[in-house]
């Protein structure tokens, strides 16, 4: 018996492998679905393939085989799954879309054999030739979208099917010695579950060579999360990221993509659960102010994603700086009450009394965030040490404490004064050089909406402009002093460019020429006011015009 293994780790299809030949089968080992589906050609009888690949993943594989035309007479090959991922979706999607079977790593060896041999008793009736065991090799970057549409399959097929599934997985928890019981994909719960999970996983990866434990203990640590369409991974780069454009809940699958993007889950042992439901009770706890609201903590946090993928910033910064990053510019205005702190200290707000006037609403998001975080379903720092919990907090406090604009010019002065010296600008050595960095690309994020396309630019205008009114409207009702006036609106614009968000790009491409592009959106959108202050064209003309580049540029 021929058995293909699809598999991009390359200490995991070696385990699997040597597994199969103990089956008395031979192998042929790719590390993607594009290899996979280039080797059908030479015959096999069973597919064993990895659901979570980064480059033609488990799901797209099947996709192609079940339903191409091109690889009809390969259909009758049984294709069972196997992964960490344990997705109700995601399993239920592979069972109803032709896979035989769904496993989850750590595969015990009996299980394996056991499948194998009821694989054999379906296997199509063909000539094989010899075959030799293929170490995998990474293969290129090839971007696919994920599967999304399930299909259907007979319910008695699926039923029988199901039941040979539980069969065996009763047969994996007997000897993991677990009480609780369960299909692979809806899993065992519990701390049984994780306990039997992460004995199993220590006593496969124990057998491996010291170099290679470290790096398997982090990328086995955690379920990692499926690929997303190469549309989102263009998203994410993009300088011409509009918001206002996604609903909510699409923002929310954008944020989760982010983080996958960080490979932050398994560095840090969170969980895809742990981590939806931090991110559902984030957008939950943003209200529907005109400006200060869920699209806007988005916006900040892929402009922050983008500066990683675009400037030298990720070589700065460890993979706990990232976390903190990410998770404070999406919390940093978490419970935003829509007024600035100058209307909660004049009215007496609690918010106000209780921060002692002091970076009130700053102070105020921080405690709403760490109490989200507090939550057991939404700790996503659960996997933290001590140590790197205290380091984070520390980060997270700093940098987001720095979006006060009223402490604005201190922050960009001790940043142009660092610049200003002798001694190379350096994080990898100075804590404090780390700190300032992160400071900055907290506050050009924030306020990071002025450097994209003048059509995207205009509408944040229009949203933090329709918030100062409302305040002022409600000042004027309280008989409380009017803290910030409203003035023309194209001459406001020019001067928050001007005086506020150029000097911030100019530092932040100083640092980081990346950024260049950046400075120079804003330096393109303050000329855009200045020439329709002076006359010499309206602002429809350039959105008209605008909006023409950003089609040519896609």
């Amino acid at each position: 018996m021929r058995v293909l293994v699809i598999e991009d780790d390359v200490v995991t299809s070696r385990v699997i492998s040597r597994f199969v030949i103990k089956c008395d089968c031979e192998v042929h080992a790719v590390s993607n679905g594009v290899e996979a589906l280039e080797a059908l050609s030479r015959g096999f009888d069973l597919i064993l393939c990895d659901v979570l690949m980064p480059v033609m993943d488990g799901p797209t594989f099947l996709r192609h085989l079940k339903t191409d035309e091109e690889y009809s007479r390969f259909r009758q090959i049984p294709v069972i799954m196997v992964s960490i991922c344990e997705e109700f979706d995601t399993v239920v999607w592979c069972l109803s879309n032709g896979a035989f079977d769904y496993l989850l790593k750590p595969v015990e060896q009996q299980l394996l054999r056991d499948r194998i041999k009821t694989a054999k008793r379906h296997r199509p009736e063909q000539q094989i030739p010899p075959a030799e065991i293929v170490v995998p090799s990474l293969a290129p970057e090839v971007e696919d979208a994920p599967v999304s549409n399930p299909g259907s399959r007979h319910v008695d097929e699926s039923l029988m099917e199901a039941s040979l599934i539980k069969k065996n997985a009763e047969k994996l928890i007997s000897s993991m010695k677990v009480t609780e019981a369960s299909i692979p994909g809806l899993s065992l719960r519990g701390a049984d579950k994780i306990r039997a999970i992460e004995v199993a996983v220590e006593e496969y990866i124990a057998l491996l060579p010291p170099n290679e434990r470290h790096e398997v203990r982090r990328r086995r640590s955690v379920p990692q999360t499926v690929e997303f369409p190469v549309r989102e991974s263009a998203i994410i780069r993009a300088r011409s990221f509009d918001a206002m454009q996604y609903t909510s809940d699409e923002l929310q699958d954008l944020s989760f993509r982010m983080f996958c993007e960080e490979h932050l889950l398994p560095d840090f042992r969170i969980s895809v659960p742990v981590l939806k439901e931090f991110l559902k009770k984030t957008r939950m706890g943003y209200f529907p102010n005109p400006y200060h609201n869920y699209h806007h903590a988005v916006d900040v946090t892929q402009f922050l994603m983008m500066l990683l993928k675009l400037t030298d910033l990720r070589a700065w910064l460890t993979p706990l700086d990232k976390l903190a990053l990410l998770t404070g510019a999406l919390c940093h205005d978490l419970e935003h009450p829509g007024v600035n702190n100058y209307f909660l200290i004049n009215s007496l707000d609690d918010i106000a009394l209780f921060y002692n006037d002091q970076s009130a609403l700053e102070n105020y998001h921080l405690f709403k965030m760490f109490e989200l975080i507090k939550q057991e379903h939404c700790n996503i720092f659960s996997g933290l040490s001590k140590e790197d919990f205290k380091a984070i907090r520390k980060k997270i406090i700093v940098s987001i404490l720095a979006t006060d604009m009223a402490h604005h010019f201190r922050h960009v002065q001790q940043i142009r004064t660092r610049l200003g010296t002798q001694v190379p600008f350096d994080c990898s050595r100075s804590e404090s050089d780390k700190e300032l960095l992160m400071t900055l690309v907290m506050k050009a994020a924030d306020i990071s909406n002025a450097c994209r396309p003048f059509p995207i630019y205009t509408k944040w205008a229009d949203g933090i402009t329709a918030e100062i009114i409302q305040q002022n409207k409600r000042e004027r009702d309280m008989k409380l002093p009017i803290s910030q006036e409203i003035k023309p609106r194209v001459q406001m614009q020019i001067d928050f460019l001007s005086y506020i968000v150029e000097p911030t790009f100019a530092l932040l491409s100083e640092i980081l020429p990346g950024a260049s592009p950046c400075l120079e959106g804003v330096i393109a959108n303050r000329r855009h006011w200045e020439s329709i202050k002076q006359g010499e064209r309206t602002e429809l003309d350039i959105l008209a015009e605008e909006v023409k580049k950003m089609k040519v540029s896609g």
